[in-house]
């Protein structure tokens, strides 16, 4: 006889060993592999997490570099209270950096003179490939104002839900951008740490949002090891990082 529990609406396969240890099926410890299977093991809803963060407690649940399973999307805790709500600057905030990239394309087609404010990737991510988020999540993220800079130096001042991080967020200063643009997040303190995968599970380099020091055409990225690097915005390919404030 199949031997199975039923957690959530979802069918988990139970061991013999399991079934001996009570009579009562709400007490059977679940292995790590079962919670995974069923979805269970570190899921945290995008609401949970934005009433956590309002009552200023997030703290108490969460630590920089900490990955938490965000309505099935696995998430970095980067930063505490760094990115300010547009509609409410004093509320505390959680920013969270997707361990893996959506997916590897140029920063933009051509030249990018007004570096991330006009960039296409700026664009596709707040629309195309923000509604293919989870429901859930994309009602609580919030949207954030941003202050970036072009390869002048000339600052522009963004509203973003999905934004990618500066040179100085990532590196704690500016090496190829040669302009300050925050501080670093908390989690980036090593180069182990600035590392993100692609769709495979590999290690894989992804834009920052800073455009090279004199460049129209050139933005900065992090390599695959971690290092600060910059290249051409239309004819390099890495991934592209996604950034979310709850």
């Amino acid at each position: 006889m199949e031997n199975y529990l039923f957690v959530n609406g979802k069918k988990i396969s139970l061991a013999e060993e399991q079934i001996k240890m009570t009579a009562f099926a709400a007490a059977i410890p679940l292995s790590n592999e079962q919670m995974q299977a069923a979805g269970l093991l570190g899921a945290r809803s995008a609401l949970e997490i934005s009433k956590i963060v309002q009552n200023g407690e997030a703290r108490e649940h969460f630590q920089p570099g900490e990955v938490v399973n965000i309505n099935g999307i696995e998430a970095e805790v980067i930063g505490f209270n760094h990115d300010k709500s547009e509609l409410s600057p004093s509320r505390p905030t959680v920013t969270f950096m997707m361990r893996q990239v959506a997916g590897k394309r140029p920063f933009h087609d051509g030249e990018c003179p007004d570096g991330w404010i006009g960039s296409d990737l700026r664009s596709w991510m707040n629309n195309e490939f923000f509604f293919t988020l989870p429901e859930e999540l994309r009602t609580a993220i919030l949207s954030i104002k941003r202050i970036t800079r072009n390869h002048e130096g000339r600052t522009s001042e963004s509203t973003d839900k999905l934004f990618v991080p500066t040179e100085s967020e990532m590196f704690g200063s500016a090496i190829w951008s040669d302009h300050e643009d925050g501080e670093r997040y908390e989690a980036f303190g090593t180069s182990e740490s600035r590392v993100r995968v692609d769709e495979d599970g590999e290690e894989c380099p992804f834009w920052c949002c800073s455009s090279y020091a004199g460049s129209s055409g050139n933005i900065c990225y992090v390599s695959t090891c971690g290092f600060p690097y910059d290249n051409s915005a239309a004819y390099t390919w890495v991934g592209a990082p996604v950034c979310f404030c709850l």
